[in-house]
């Protein structure tokens, strides 16, 4: 699949708490409320949560938005509800690691 000029990816790396794996995939997962929420801007294209295939609880999750600029003004508008899904996420956690933010060359 062809990823549009200037598209804005974030990725993140997280290990979740044993046992609350499954609760980890429905928050970050596509029907969870990470996917809710980026749905509200019409800059936002997809999200994919990834598990690793040979570390239990290992995770990355890889966000699309149409730009930077576009991410930036969802998060002014969202910053609540977005840090109320972070404090979420944390408390399913023992970790989490920003790999970095992304545009396509």
């Amino acid at each position: 699949m062809a990823i549009a000029e200037n598209t804005y990816v974030r990725m993140w790396e997280f290990q979740a708490h044993s046992g609350r794996e499954h609760e980890f995939e429905i928050l970050y997962g596509p029907q969870g409320g990470w996917v809710h929420l980026f749905q509200k801007s019409k800059a936002f294209l997809r999200s994919e949560l990834y598990r690793d295939t040979e570390i239990s609880g290992r995770y990355v999750t890889v966000d699309y938005f149409v730009s930077q600029s576009e991410f930036a003004a969802f998060l002014r508008e969202f910053r609540q509800e977005y840090d109320a899904l972070d404090r979420l996420g944390e408390a399913l956690c023992a970790s989490e690691k920003r790999i970095g933010s992304f545009a396509n060359v």
